[in-house]
């Protein structure tokens, strides 16, 4: 009995200590903790989640993470890091891959954010199912006030009004492609499976671009330069819409859109309904679907 009222006593604490922290440390809106906020330590593993933190030559703060590729209905994952006002950083995806049901990343703070000597905590939040209509409802709300463009979530069989500029006085959207299929390519420089299938969309934009085809490139990296290099190296000839870099604005299109891992493609029939929603494709099905809908009547 004296043992299973420590042990009690013990897991109290330990709940206790949990609800402090995530009263410490707020969570973006519509995620919700999946490894609660705790201060840097080399190695950690937590719920299937396991963490290296480590600080670069110019004091960046890393964290190379490895999680379930398959994990109960997660739509996206973040590192964040907190510094001693509790303010939260959040540190952006680099390089990775997966493989064996395991996905590997490696992710980093900008130093001129938050130097790895001055992080306090981070944690790992992620979206769930659950949480994503909310957030929706609420970052759409947002969207509005602040006069963000953002597409609309993806609800595949769902008419798909989408608008947005490309560059000063020019937008894409539903009504100026009516009539034809739209391929939309969620992308970075950073996300390699992203860049290695920029050619097969260079093949179906230039072979049926006069067929009806339009592709539109939503592009999340971390500075327009690094997407121009990109679209200049392959010589990319549609539209790319760059999404800003500050917080609120990433904030509201992750919230908005349900979009929170890369690669991620979007296709729209002739009569404006979304008809696929990939976050993995092979390069046949991609293919196969688009001329299946280029065949469709307007």
């Amino acid at each position: 009995m004296k043992l299973l009222h420590f042990i009690g006593c013990c897991l109290s604490l330990f709940v206790a200590s949990q609800a402090r922290t995530e009263d410490k440390y707020a969570n973006t809106l519509g995620w919700e903790w999946r490894v609660v906020p705790n201060e840097p330590i080399s190695f950690s593993a937590s719920r299937g989640y396991l963490t290296i933190s480590d600080a670069g030559p110019d004091d960046q703060f890393t964290v190379t993470l490895a999680r379930p590729t398959a994990d109960d209905g997660v739509r996206g994952t973040q590192i964040v890091a907190f510094d001693k006002n509790g303010k939260g950083h959040r540190l952006a995806p680099q390089q990775g891959g997966g493989q064996g049901g395991v996905s590997l990343q490696r992710w980093s703070l900008p130093v001129e954010n938050l130097r790895a000597t001055d992080v306090e905590a981070f944690g790992i939040e992620v979206l769930t199912v659950r949480s994503v209509a909310n957030a929706t409802k609420a970052a759409s709300e947002r969207a509005q006030k602040t006069g963000t463009e953002v597409l609309p979530f993806p609800i595949v069989g769902e008419p798909y009004n989408f608008k947005l500029t490309v560059k000063p006085g020019l937008q894409v959207s539903s009504d100026s492609t009516k009539g034809k299929v739209v391929l939309i390519d969620c992308w970075a420089s950073w996300c390699s499976p992203c860049v290695d299938k920029l050619p097969l969309l260079n093949s179906l934009h230039n072979g049926d671009a006069d067929n009806g085809l339009a592709v539109l490139g939503v592009n999340f990296d971390q500075s327009p330069e690094a997407m121009n290099r990109i679209v200049t190296r392959l010589d990319i000839a549609w539209p790319n819409a760059f999404v800003a870099t500050d917080e609120d604005t990433r904030d509201i299109w992750h919230a908005a859109t349900g979009i929170m891992a890369l690669p991620r493609v979007l296709l729209v029939d002739r009569k404006g309904v979304l008809r696929a929603d990939f976050d993995t494709l092979k390069e046949d099905q991609l293919q196969t679907l688009v001329s299946r809908l280029l065949s469709e009547p307007e």
